[in-house]
């Protein structure tokens, strides 16, 4: 979790709300260990501390860097209504002192929540989803508490629905597959094999292919191996459509994902196709 810090100066944070550890009763400066940065002290104007920096790479936007020190604070979570008391769980957080314009300046949030996995966290005092699992468990039940539901919209903007998810979202049943390597940190999936229209790669044949799955990401980013393959295969399998604007007109198949998935009830694995359909686009 990152929010812009009030001592912060540059374009970014100025545009934004800012935190101010001083007052805030709960907030506490802390190491990159989650130590207090002087002992028994809770806040402290000493400089000597761990710093903190992370990289961002948006293809949309360019690519920057925020970086700061280590604070701990409540993070509070409201219910269903303004009128549910909300629930709060200690938890670190990187407080930006120093914020890139690229592509921070352009983004219209004041802070950002991580949902990464353990893996690509300082540690799990600095995992979102861990201290709301922490700080949920007796609330929901441990089986809920560690999940959330998002909901990707247009201009109507999105929903993330944390403890469980918005049943109403649904437009079919929902379907389960295994987390690939969870240690790294990032929502990965296994692929059993990749088509392009009626044309199957033989790319996961005889290797273990795997996803990263990013909800915020616009673009389908691949390997440098893989992308000259899927170019010409999109180019073979995509037929003319017309002219429009002086140009030709392509119609691009649709590229299906074979996933390893698995049976909730059965606890057993299965297979299902996920589809990405793209827009007819003009050479």
């Amino acid at each position: 979790m990152v929010l812009p810090s009030s001592t912060c100066t540059d374009k970014a944070c100025l545009e934004r709300r800012r935190y101010d550890k001083w007052i805030s009763g709960s907030a506490e400066d802390i190491q990159s260990n989650g130590q207090l940065v002087e002992a028994k002290v809770k806040k402290t104007l000493l400089r000597r501390r761990d710093h903190g920096k992370l990289q961002a790479r948006s293809f949309d936007m360019g690519s920057g860097s925020e970086s700061g020190v280590f604070v701990r604070d409540e993070v509070c979570v409201n219910g269903d209504s303004e009128e549910t008391n909300a629930h709060c769980f200690p938890m670190g957080m990187l407080v930006a002192t120093k914020m890139s314009d690229k592509p921070f300046a352009l983004e219209p949030y004041d802070g950002t929540v991580g949902l990464g996995l353990g893996g690509m966290s300082v540690s799990m005092e600095f995992n979102f989803l861990a201290a709301f699992h922490r700080g949920y468990a007796g609330a929901l039940g441990s089986a809920f508490s560690n999940s959330f539901g998002l909901h990707i919209a247009g201009e109507d903007g999105g929903e993330i629905t944390l403890g469980g998810y918005d049943v109403k979202r649904l437009t079919h049943p929902l379907k389960w597959a295994p987390v690939a390597a969870p240690d790294e940190g990032r929502w990965q999936v296994t692929l059993l094999g990749i088509r392009i229209g009626n044309n199957t790669l033989d790319i996961c044949k005889d290797r273990v292919c795997r996803a990263a799955v990013d909800y915020s990401a616009s673009l389908l980013g691949v390997p440098p191996k893989l992308a000259s393959g899927l170019e010409d295969v999109l180019a073979f399998e995509s037929t003319p459509g017309g002219f429009g604007d002086g140009c030709q007109h392509m119609a691009i198949p649709d590229i299906h994902l074979q996933l390893e998935m698995m049976s909730h009830s059965l606890c057993r694995l299965k297979t299902l196709s996920v589809t990405l359909a793209p827009r007819k686009r003009s050479p």
